[in-house]
Order: structure tokens, then sequence, then C-alpha cells
């Protein structure tokens, strides 16, 4: 802040600080802050102080990290199937591709199967592992990508 002032004096122009300036209030909330320092001339044009001027932007803050908490949930609700929180048919294909791609890449193995299996959420949450891929295909239709699991 100081040296915004500072440059503001020696250059004779208005000077903003790093836009992730915030103020503590007294509570210790930060509020994020727009800000700038201008000089202040005389009729002469001679610099005879500065000004300071600060600009809550606390709604804008609000609204940018809102749009990027909708756009993170567009982007799973895109992959992901909304009945059963599942990967949807798009995604599964295109995690078999990129399995695909280290098959050939690193000669890995991996398993593929195709479930029609009813109640299928209650075994994917008891028997679930976090590095496998799990998406319902449509209705009662499911995909299993067993990662790093070579056929049986």
């Amino acid at each position: 802040m100081f040296l915004s002032i500072t440059q503001a004096l020696q250059l004779g122009t208005v000077v903003s600080l790093p836009e992730r300036t915030v103020l503590i209030n007294k509570n210790n909330v930060e509020i994020p802050i727009d800000d700038s320092a201008a000089p202040i001339l005389d009729d002469r044009g001679g610099v005879t102080g500065a000004v300071l001027v600060f600009r809550d932007i606390t709604e804008r803050k609000q609204a940018e990290t809102a749009l990027r908490d909708s756009e993170k949930r567009l982007a799973w609700q895109a992959s992901h199937d909304l009945l059963t929180g599942l990967v949807n048919r798009q995604e599964f294909e295109q995690r078999v591709e990129q399995l695909l791609r280290r098959v050939k890449d690193d000669n890995e193995q991996h398993s593929i199967y195709y479930l029609d299996l009813d109640r299928f959420k209650v075994v994917n949450d008891t028997c679930g592992r976090a590095a496998d891929t799990v998406a319902r295909l449509g209705g009662d239709k499911f995909g299993l990508l067993l990662n790093n699991c070579p056929t049986p």
C-alpha cells in the first residue's frame, strides 16, 4: 500500500495495487478490495500529496466464486449420471480410450465388464474401489472398468 503511494508521488500518476489485496477488519475478516493511489497536484502541477482509494469488491469476488462453482458443477453433471452419481456413458468411453492408449504405450493390462444388474448402487457402495470406474450406461445397464486388473 505504501509502495503504491510512493510510486504515485514519484511518477505523478495513478497506481493500482495487485488485485489480491485485502483489508482485515477488527473482527479479523478479510475484505477483498480494489485500490489505487493518485497524486494530488497543485495549480502548477506540483505534487502536494496523495490520495488512496479503496473499493470493497466482496460482491464481485463472491460472484466469481459462484461462477467457478457453477462451472465445476456443470462439468461434473456433464460427465456423471444424475440419478446414481456414477460416471455416464460418455465419460466411461473416454476412460476406456485412455486405458486403451496405456495398453498400447505401456503394455498394461486392464479389465472391462458389462453388467445388467438391478440394485447396482448397493454393490458399488459396499464393494467399489477408488481406482476403478463404474458407469451407468443407461437404464439398468452398467459398465465396470478395473484399472490394472488383468483378466482372470
